[in-house]
This record gives structure tokens, C-alpha cells and sequence, in this order.
């Protein structure tokens, strides 16, 4: 039961939104344009922002809804249930990173990650929201909000949960995370990364 959670968490992980939309309602694979990612962010330069919403949306609940499926099955074994719940999320953040359906080129993760951390530790999840809002308003760049984001969840969470598999999980998250920013973190060292206009209301 454990193993096949984690393989459907994966599977779950892997259906690239961004593209799927894109080439539904836009007639244009999302990965031809823009920064060439397939998240949120880049839907919502090509398609606006209600779009980039709604790809949001559907990718946090790729590493939700199964982490939260585990929480409801699974036995309560306070030595196991945790590392399953951990590696169930991680697979989902894989799955949208590495997906099969793309080759294993896909996304960076963040809203994937947020989701299944969000299922396993509603506070440590907002906490972290708080510093990606707050850098992101603060810089005015997504890409700079996402990596605060990131590293900030393996410290709030190990002070939340005290749980030491969710603690690794979100440490690897974290190191993935900031390897697929290395272009953006390398464009804001050079000063030529693109800011978000916050009151563009969009298509």
C-alpha cells in the first residue's frame, strides 16, 4: 500500500498543467515562450493571470491531495506513517520536476512542494508563504520569493513538527529547488531577471 501511494504521488506529480493548458486553450506549448518554464508564473505571461491562478491552483493540489490521501489510510505508527507521508510529497515534487510525460524536463516544484507540505504541516507551509510574499513584494521577483520560500521551510518545519523525515524532505526539496533556480539566481546576480508587475491585472 505504502509503495503504491508513493508510485501514484508520482504519477499525480507528473501531469504537466502548464502544458496541458497551454496547448489546449492557447494553441502554444508554454515551454516555447517566455522563460520557457512551465509553471504558474510563465502562464500567466502568456495566458494572464487568471490562468497562471488556475495552473497554481492545480499544481499545489498535485502534492495535497496525496500526501492527504496517505494522512487517511494510512495506519497511525508514529515510527513509519511519518517517512511514508515525507516520501509520498517528495514523489509528488518529483513527479512534477522530473516528469516522465516530458522527458523528466519539468517544472521547479515550488507550488507542487508547498502543496504536499501544506497536507502535512498547515503552519509550516504558511510560515513559509510569509517569506515568499514578503521577498517577492519586497524584490518584486518570483523567482527570488520562491528560493526565500524555499529555504526558509526546513527551519519553520523542524520547528513545527520536530519530525525529522519531514525535516530531511524539505532540506532535499529545498537543494532541488535552488538547482533548478541556478538561471534565475545567475539573471538576478547580472540584474537581468524579469520583476512581476503587481498591479497588472492581466488577460
Amino acid at each position: 500500500m505504502s509503495i503504491l501511494l508513493i508510485v501514484l504521488s508520482y504519477l499525480v506529480g507528473s501531469i504537466p498543467t502548464g502544458v496541458v493548458l497551454s496547448k489546449s486553450l492557447a494553441g502554444t506549448d508554454v515551454r516555447n515562450y517566455g522563460s520557457g518554464n512551465i509553471g504558474a508564473t510563465n502562464i500567466s505571461r502568456l495566458m494572464g493571470k487568471k490562468f497562471g491562478l488556475i495552473v497554481l491552483a492545480i499544481d499545489i493540489l498535485k502534492g495535497f491531495l496525496p500526501v492527504l490521501v496517505g494522512k487517511l489510510i494510512l495506519p497511525s505508527q508514529p515510527l513509519f506513517t511519518p517517512w511514508i507521508l515525507a516520501l509520498t510529497g517528495l514523489a509528488a515534487f518529483l513527479g512534477h520536476v522530473f516528469p516522465f510525460s516530458l522527458g523528466f524536463k519539468g517544472g521547479k516544484g515550488v507550488a507542487t512542494a508547498a502543496g504536499a507540505m501544506l497536507a502535512i504541516s498547515p503552519i509550516s507551509i504558511l510560515m513559509a508563504a510569509g517569506v515568499f510574499l514578503a521577498v517577492t513584494y519586497k524584490t518584486k521577483f518570483v523567482s527570488a520569493g520562491s528560493l526565500a520560500g524555499a529555504l526558509s521551510l526546513p527551519a519553520v518545519i523542524g520547528l513545527v513538527t520536530l519530525t525529522r523525515p519531514y525535516i530531511l524532505i524539505t532540506w532535499v526539496i529545498a537543494a532541488i529547488i535552488v538547482v533548478k533556480h541556478r538561471e534565475n539566481i545567475i539573471r538576478l546576480a547580472r540584474g537581468e531577471e524579469s520583476p512581476i508587475d503587481l498591479k497588472k491585472t492581466g488577460q
